[in-house]
């Protein structure tokens, strides 16, 4: 059906995708991502040439736009679309869908991810979270715990407590930076997980920090 052109291809998750090959260089990230999305960009190469192709994955793995349209090699017409946060009247109807009536505190970004992570802890604890009486800090604990608790259900090895101590470190590091905008380094990345694991990161574990913000723009040309 695919090779006859009778198919939607949907490809969701770029930026999970890893490849053996760890490098300490930092000049060598751009060619490292090109190798772990291949698959995607066989996709784009050996598909009919009418096939309708649908990538979705986070902003933050790329470099820019520009870098992953040429990584995928995706044809002339082809069109980019980023997803905003909800706005608050979004925000507002995804949680009366899932049986959640309370309004959004301030400091809570309106992303479906985050939203839907309370309303689970909620659930799934039997407990009722007043959403907008909770204290910044002891949301932001809650959501930081469950994020890490979903990169170690990705990554095989992992534990949720290990995966919030390396991320915890990498902040340690990035607040002692004299430039507080500029990108973290993966020396500083790789550093942060050998101090928290005794190891360096195998090829399992970088999928994790390549996801990272802020790792694309230490690049140099």
């Amino acid at each position: 059906a695919w090779r006859a052109d009778l198919t939607i291809i949907i490809l969701d998750g770029f930026d999970e995708l890893v490849t053996p090959a760890w490098s300490q260089r930092a000049n060598q990230l751009r060619e490292h991502r090109a190798a772990c999305v291949k698959l995607i960009t066989e996709f784009f190469s050996e598909s009919p040439k009418n096939t309708p192709i649908i990538v979705c994955g986070r902003p933050s793995y790329f470099g820019s736009i520009s870098e992953m349209i040429t990584t995928f090699r995706c044809q002339e017409n082809t069109k980019t679309y980023r997803l905003n946060d909800f706005t608050k009247d979004q925000a507002s109807t995804y949680l009366s869908k899932i049986g959640k009536t309370q309004s959004i505190p301030n400091w809570l970004p309106p992303r479906p991810l985050l939203l839907g992570y309370i309303a689970s802890i909620s659930a799934q604890n039997e407990i009722d979270i007043p959403m907008e009486e909770l204290e910044p800090a002891t949301g932001w604990d809650l959501l930081f715990d469950r994020i890490c608790e979903r990169e170690a259900t990705i990554h095989t090895g992992l534990f949720k407590e290990y995966v919030r101590r390396v991320l915890e470190r990498i902040g340690t590091k990035a607040r002692y930076r004299t430039d507080s905008t500029s990108g973290i380094s993966q020396q500083d990345m790789a550093g942060a997980f050998t101090e928290i694991f005794g190891r360096t990161p195998d090829d399992n574990n970088l999928g994790m920090l390549l996801r990272l913000p802020g790792m694309v723009t230490i690049e140099t040309t």
